[in-house]
C-alpha cells in the first residue's frame, strides 16, 4: 500500500433508508429522478413523484 485516503461518511438510519429506497425503486425499473432526497431539518426522506 502506497496510499490511504480517508473520506467521512454519513451512515445515519434515515441516509441508509433513502439508499434502501433508491436501490429498491431501481430495482423495479424506476429512474432516479422520479426520487427526490429531502432533508426535513431532522433526518433525510425520500420522495416518489
Amino acid at each position: 500500500m502506497t496510499d490511504l485516503i480517508e473520506t467521512a461518511v454519513d451512515t445515519s438510519p434515515g441516509v441508509v433508508g433513502c439508499a434502501v429506497a433508491m436501490a429498491t425503486w431501481k430495482s423495479f425499473g424506476g429512474e432516479e429522478g422520479e426520487v427526490s432526497i429531502r432533508f426535513d431539518g431532522e433526518r433525510w426522506k425520500a420522495a416518489f413523484e
